[in-house]
């Protein structure tokens, strides 16, 4: 999955671009970067926390028992 298309999903369950962006712990412009693919190789910390991201309960995964 690209960084565009993590960062879309986690919009779309509620993430702002703010909020992502601590939590990776770069810069709003990094996250609006990597989230129109103008950055194409983002480092491997940041990929790292960004599927750690991902990967937490949601109310969405939560209801349907994963984790």
């Amino acid at each position: 999955m690209k960084p565009s298309d993590m960062i879309a999903t986690l919009e779309m369950i509620g993430w702002t671009r703010q909020g992502i962006s601590k939590y990776l712990g770069v810069g709003k412009p990094a996250v609006s970067r990597m989230a129109t693919d103008q950055c194409a190789n983002p480092r491997y910390k940041t990929m790292d926390a960004l599927r750690e991201l991902i990967a937490l309960p949601t109310p969405i995964n939560r209801a349907r028992g994963e984790q």
